[in-house]
């Protein structure tokens, strides 16, 4: 019986895990562009002098 819980909890964190990734990935671009959009104001005098 402790092999069976077992099993199943190893499964449940591994189709959570795969799902994570691709659902983070297409999300991470938005989500840096709203965080530059938010953060413009701070994050362009730090951008400005590194771009040059």
């Amino acid at each position: 019986m402790i092999e069976e819980e077992k099993q199943e909890v190893v499964e449940t964190p591994e189709v959570e895990t795969e799902e994570t990734p691709e659902i983070e990935t297409p999300e991470s671009a938005p989500v840096e562009e709203v965080a530059e959009e938010v953060m413009g104001e701070e994050k362009l005098p730090e951008d400005t002098p590194v771009t040059e």
